[in-house]
């Protein structure tokens, strides 16, 4: 049985707010018993220059994305990462709307 996370967002964002709230889903959700390979996170996008769609993502893909992000020089500077396009790693999970 899988189990879905949802965010709703502007582009494509990811920052400390970001992981804190997806942090505290994964908590949620290993309290009931599912495990990470049960999980797949929903980000609906509904603006901005990004094509509006969604992404649904098992979380460990998610994760290992947004872990190879915060090396990137833009997370160091601005503690964000933010794509207005389909990530080439997360087109697999994109759906346009």
């Amino acid at each position: 049985m899988n189990s879905s996370i949802v965010f709703q967002q502007k582009n494509l964002l990811f920052n400390a707010n970001f992981i804190q709230d997806l942090q505290a889903k994964l908590k949620a959700q290993a309290k009931e018993g599912l495990s990470s390979e049960d999980i797949l996170v929903t980000i609906f996008i509904n603006g901005g220059s990004h094509p509006i769609g969604k992404y649904v993502i098992p979380v460990e893909a998610l994760v290992d994305f947004i872990k190879q992000k915060t090396t990137l020089q833009c997370w160091r500077d601005y503690g964000y990462w933010t794509q207005s396009n389909v990530p080439v790693k997360l087109r697999p999970y994109f759906k346009k709307m």
